[in-house]
């Protein structure tokens, strides 16, 4: 009796496993494998539940190398997933697996890792942050024997800054490039691309002697591959030819390439989109009635192939102008309609993208939720546990049956531990997801504030960027914390304050005291109290220290008998705003504070100093 009590306490109080779990890297391997091989629905499942046990398996030995590269497996898993119901996750764990790499002294890893974000950044049409993150590559590479590598990621910054409409940029990082190639076929593409570049930014003479260059380098490849490829870097050099005046030459070069096509295609019209650069020369050269023929055989030629881009949208235009030159305006007006056309297709892609990318449903609260609600069945399910291993010590002839019961008790606390730990990630990733939308929000404004010839809408564009901008620091804030529904007011203030200060360029004449004891706040008070600092910090920089005038800027924050207190207040010349000021950032201030209930009170003299009570 006494061996059959002891044998069924020690079943209840351990599980007994057949065999030692396998080790991380072999796990790491298998995920790795398993994501490669996705293909199917069931497939994606199963390399899901793969994943995942590494990522814990990962958290739990803390070691930062794995880590990295189980957040890797995990951006692939989502990246390349046809079943992921968050398509932008990938972002997310490559940040991830930057952040855990750069704890290691593995510069070629950070280097790649750094490299893969920006690539992943720059599909995703995250320009700018693609722009750090690949520059921040190109640093670390500076740093590793792999001229190859560093040499691709030099190319995608130029291939970045021609989608940013920076050709000189581009053309820069080409040169660059260009210096680290080692092969020839390195080399060649590179040449074919500064071509390029050089042609964008007007620089012909520079176009035509890459184009030379190009010409000079051996191809050794099968005859039918290598006439096409000899006919591409003809038509390159050729095009070079033509822009920097020398038409005939150019006429001269594309007659042959288009000599060499016909050997290689067979069937009649194959060869019409090799046509419009010899059409877009003779309209150069003001010859029109040629160029009509071969422009509009070569535009026609690429609408069948539903090609949409910036070259036919070029040979429309010019093929428009040729036609009104030739006093045919129906035709002229028809491509010119064409070239509009395509111009604003390409435009509606770009902004479709970017509202796509703003339609993140914002479900916070209720991830909250859902997850204390989890959490208290997790505590219910730990106290059922304790009673039950109780009794069982107690009722020998029940042992058995409560045994079975207690294992499955534990899968289940497993399971909802799992689930847990995934609603929190979630709601980590919808804060990440909500900070970057906003980024791209304030990009966008950027972009368009540059645009602005008034100078009263480009601070009103620039005031709307700021504001923005408070707002996504404080999603950072949340995604980088532990707490997942409040903030910490003091470094968040002092970060959104020291962020101000470093915009306008007056941190070595302006100092800022923030006064705010450790406070946390929600985020439905926390938004609108950094958006009401947001405004008075930036209304003393701009008007209360003219010229070079130095002071202080003091933030006080403090809770006292159920009451909070925001002072902001400056040591300038007093008065807010000037009178020629729109005043809504004054309205804002007032709105907001009506949103938290709060009281407002201001003082102009003899310094400006803002009070708002709630």
């Amino acid at each position: 009796m006494r061996h059959l009590l002891a044998l069924g306490l020690l079943l209840l109080l351990a599980d007994l496993p057949g065999q030692s779990p396998p080790s991380l890297d072999t796990l790491l391997s298998r995920a790795e494998r398993q994501v490669a091989e996705m293909t199917e629905e069931h497939t994606e499942t199963d390399a899901h539940a793969a994943v995942w046990e590494v990522l814990r398996r990962a958290r739990a030995a803390g070691d930062p190398a794995r880590l990295s590269r189980a957040h890797a497996l995990a951006a692939d898993w989502h990246f390349y997933s046809y079943t992921s119901e968050l398509p932008d996750s990938f972002l997310h764990y490559d940040s991830l697996r930057v952040a855990y790499i750069l704890e290691t002294t593995d510069t070629a890893a950070i280097a790649q890792s750094y490299h893969i974000y920006g690539n992943d950044l720059a599909a995703a049409r995250r320009y700018r942050p693609a722009e750090v993150a690949l520059l921040a590559a190109v640093r670390y590479f500076d740093a590793t024997p792999d001229p190859g590598a560093k040499t691709r990621t030099l190319v995608n910054l130029a291939n970045l800054y021609r989608t940013l409409d920076d050709p000189d940029r581009a053309a820069g990082f080409l040169d660059r490039a260009a210096r680290l190639a080692t092969t020839a076929a390195q080399v060649r593409q590179l040449e074919a691309e500064r071509v390029s570049y050089y042609l964008q930014i007007g620089r012909p003479d520079s176009a035509v002697a890459a184009g030379e260059r190009l010409m000079s380098i051996d191809d050794a490849v099968n005859r039918r591959a290598a006439g096409l490829d000899y006919a591409r870097r003809l038509e390159t050099l050729a095009s070079a030819y033509s822009a920097a005046g020398q038409t005939e030459r150019a006429l001269e070069l594309l007659f042959r390439v288009l000599a060499l096509v016909e050997d290689v295609y067979e069937r009649p019209g194959e060869t019409d989109d090799w046509k419009p650069e010899i059409g877009l020369a003779y309209h150069r050269q003001g010859d029109h009635a040629r160029a009509v023929i071969y422009l509009r055989a070569g535009v026609e030629r690429l609408r069948e192939l539903r090609v949409e881009s910036n070259l036919l949208e070029g040979y429309a235009r010019a093929l428009s102008e040729s036609y009104a030159q030739l006093g045919q305006p129906d035709s002229a007006m028809h491509y010119l309609n064409l070239a509009t056309a395509v111009y604003r297709a390409r435009t509606e892609e770009r902004l479709a993208s970017l509202r796509s990318e703003l339609r993140v449903r914002y479900a916070i609260e209720e991830k909250d939720a859902l997850i204390g609600q989890q959490a208290d069945r997790l505590a219910e399910q730990r106290h059922n546990q304790q009673l039950t291993l109780g009794i069982a010590g107690l009722l020998l002839l029940g042992a058995a049956g409560l045994l079975f019961g207690l294992r499955h008790n534990r899968r289940k606390n497993a399971l909802l531990e799992k689930r847990n730990a995934e609603n929190e990630l979630l709601v980590k990733e919808i804060h990440h997801r909500v900070k970057n939308n906003l980024e791209v929000i304030s990009s966008l404004l950027e972009l368009q504030s540059a645009t602005l010839e008034d100078p009263v809408a480009r601070r009103a564009m620039l005031s709307s960027q700021r504001r923005v901008a408070t707002m996504g620091l404080l999603h950072q804030r949340l995604y980088q914390g532990r707490e997942l529904s409040s903030i910490e007011m003091r470094a968040y203030l002092t970060h959104l304050t020291r962020g101000l200060v470093q915009t306008y360029g007056v941190e070595d004449r302006i100092e800022l005291r923030i006064d705010v004891p450790p406070l946390e706040m929600d985020v439905d008070t926390a938004v609108p109290l950094g958006l009401i600092v947001n405004e008075l910090v930036t209304n003393s920089i701009k008007y209360a220290f003219p010229g070079a005038a130095e002071g202080l800027i003091t933030v006080a924050l403090h809770r006292t008998a159920g009451r909070t207190r925001l002072v902001v207040e400056d040591t300038g010349a007093g008065g807010g705003a000037p009178g020629g000021g729109t005043g809504f950032g004054s309205r804002l201030v007032g709105m907001l504070t009506q949103q938290l209930g709060g009281r407002l009170l201001e003082q102009r003299k003899p310094s400006f100093r803002t009070e708002v009570t709630f």
